[in-house]
């Protein structure tokens, strides 16, 4: 005689859903498991920052200036607000501050936070800087030192 054929239908239904039910609670626990993984890499991608580091260029008459920073937010038209570690470098010297104001028109920038400038033969910390005429000048406002080697 056949094992299956004497088993009790109702148990046999009964073992049935029991294992689909389970097999369902699984499938919708991992499912939501899942769906609250991407809701919190979405909320990192939106944190308020519209650039993660961004780059630009000031393009002057003898050289270029590149600028990099760790975030970067629009505050105009062609105006964007760079902070954390933000550097200007060409061949000549480097620029370093937490805060700058960068204007992509008229190819300037200008900070009113602490910052470090260097090149081959000096060094120059000031309480502020701005770079116009297309990197031409750099003026350096608030209290300075100068070191000349």
């Amino acid at each position: 005689m056949n094992y299956l054929l004497s088993l009790n239908k109702r148990y046999v239904y009964l073992f049935f859903l029991l294992v689909s039910f389970f097999i369902l609670i699984f499938f919708i626990y991992k499912f939501i498991e899942n769906y609250d993984e991407n809701i919190n890499e979405n909320s990192l991608k939106f944190s308020g920052i519209d650039i993660a580091e961004p780059r630009f260029t000031i393009s002057g008459r003898d050289e270029n200036i590149n600028i990099t920073a760790k975030e970067g937010n629009f505050i105009g038209e062609d105006k964007v607000l760079l902070n954390k570690e933000v550097i200007f470098d060409s061949s000549n010297f480097s620029i370093q501050a937490q805060s700058v104001i960068i204007n992509r028109k008229e190819q300037s920038a200008i900070s009113n936070y602490k910052s470090l400038f260097k090149s081959k033969k000096t060094i120059i910390v000031s309480d502020g800087f701005n770079i116009h005429q297309g990197g031409l000048k750099i003026e350096f406002y608030g209290k300075s030192k100068i070191t000349i080697k």
